[in-house]
């Protein structure tokens, strides 16, 4: 039995109409890319938690699957980084002093920013200080002579290098001369007027043996604490201040399950510096 002809045009109309659309659609989508990348942006910069950055993180993802130019790309792959280390800071937050996992999250989290930007420094820095809470104090070193190298005039780098290399619990990972030259730098950049770098200076004469130039630091950063500081970092600089005048350096506490031996003489069971609290804090710029 012989079925009626279907004329073939009808059907070409419409895989012609679908053509278009799908062509339509997909030039829609390039031109839709660089606007994610504002959008993760902006939800980024707006996350006040990590599950607010984790949808940031989504987003930007996406936008670095689809078509970008080089400019675009790199951005987005400075973002990304920029968000990972939020994160990851945002984890080391909550971690507290006993959250074995949230660190190794946070570490996880640096490990990705670095790899989406090795040239963002505050995705080492904050692996760094990752590094550091796990009692991987080698590790954390290395990242911080890494960022010297990338940004050897960057405040905060200079202050978190000479705290650890001049604090650590460790004395195979202090480096007397490295810590004197960065804390000395972070102090002219500051023309003596942060605290902070006060401070780490006064840890890295006390730490290479110059006791009275630790305490005359020492007081000064106390001073210029009094501006801005926090009560609790007053109050631990003053007992590193009290440390010196009895011819003390001050060492980080080595992390419980590490590795590190400990040294009962100079161990000072307090929380670290404030040096740790301003890294990571700069804002990603396009």
């Amino acid at each position: 039995m012989l079925r009626p002809r279907t004329s073939v045009l009808p059907l070409l109309g419409i895989v012609t109409a679908l053509g278009w659309a799908m062509c339509w659609a997909g030039a829609l989508q390039a031109d839709d890319v660089p606007s994610l990348l504002m959008r993760a942006y902006e939800q980024g910069t707006a996350a006040t938690n990590a599950a607010q950055m984790t949808d940031a993180i989504g987003v930007t993802r996406e936008a670095l699957e689809g078509e970008l130019s080089e400019t675009d790309a790199k951005y987005g792959r400075h973002l990304l980084a920029w968000q990972l280390t939020r994160r990851g800071r945002m984890a080391l937050e909550a971690a507290g002093d006993a959250d074995g996992g949230k660190r190794q999250a946070a570490l996880n989290d640096f490990n990705e920013a670095i790899a989406a930007d090795p040239t963002y420094v505050n995705g080492r820095l904050g692996r760094a200080v990752a590094h550091q809470r796990l009692g991987q104090w080698g590790a954390a070193c290395d990242d911080l002579r890494v960022a010297l190298q990338q940004a050897p005039e960057d405040p905060t780098v200079l202050r978190a290098a000479a705290w650890l290399l001049a604090t650590a619990p460790d004395e195979r990972f202090r480096d007397e001369k490295l810590a004197l030259a960065a804390a000395q730098r972070a102090v002219e950049l500051a023309r003596e007027r942060d605290f902070r770098s006060l401070d780490v200076a006064a840890a890295a004469q006390a730490n290479a043996g110059n006791y009275t130039e630790a305490a005359r630091l020492g007081h000064r950063a106390i001073q210029m604490s009094r501006q801005s500081a926090t009560p609790a970092e007053q109050a631990a600089i003053s007992r590193r201040v009290e440390r010196y005048h009895r011819q003390l350096p001050y060492r980080q506490a080595p992390v419980a399950g590490s590795e590190t031996p400990s040294e009962p003489s100079t161990i000072n069971e307090e929380p670290e510096s404030a040096v740790a609290q301003d890294i990571g804090k700069k804002q990603v710029k396009r």
